[in-house]
């Protein structure tokens, strides 16, 4: 099987987002040298894009999916991963654990059947609104077989709008009480 960590203690945690912490100031100190201070403002800015999101992702109130996604990239490490949110208002916590289990699997199988020679990418967008939260995740690469994704849960609603052997997008419903 490719190179799929398992989930991340706190201590591991804290090490990988050093880690990117510092690749950061590195990309930041290499712009300063190089006189490019229009550059060294648009990647501030990316990074704090970045940590808005983490941020804004932390107010959903489930705390499995949460530390799911924002592990993802550094467990999966052959698909580039980019989450991006709008949470307004917290979940009910009944679909947690559940909702976790669900994207790993999914992501368990893409790894099984991927094509390691070719780039994998995965996007994810959490939204909520008054009622109901949105996971929209959109996977690009090339497998070796269709993902077979399962549509029924009793917490959540999957509605796939493409599957093939080289994308795959659906999203993932649940109501918020």
């Amino acid at each position: 099987m490719a190179d799929v960590k398992p989930k991340l203690c706190v201590r591991e945690a804290i090490r990988f987002a050093n880690h990117d912490f510092l690749n950061d100031l590195q990309v930041l100190s290499m712009y300063a040298e190089l006189g490019l201070h229009d550059k060294s403002k648009t990647y501030i800015q990316t990074v704090a894009k970045r940590l808005q999101m983490i941020s804004n992702l932390n107010k959903l109130g489930l705390p499995e999916t949460i530390e799911w996604l924002l592990t993802v990239s550094w467990r999966f490490t052959m698909f580039t991963c980019d989450v991006k949110s709008n949470v307004t208002a917290p979940m009910s916590g009944e679909c947690d654990f559940a909702l976790a289990q669900y994207l790993e699997k999914t992501m368990l199988q893409l790894v099984e059947l991927a094509d390691i020679t070719k780039p994998q990418k995965l996007y994810i967008v959490v939204k909520t609104t008054d009622v109901d939260m949105q996971l929209e995740v959109d996977i690009q690469g090339l497998w070796q077989a269709p993902l077979v994704i399962e549509r029924k849960n009793e917490c959540f609603a999957v509605v796939i709008e493409n599957s093939t052997v080289e994308h795959v997008k659906f999203q993932i419903t649940a109501n918020r009480e």
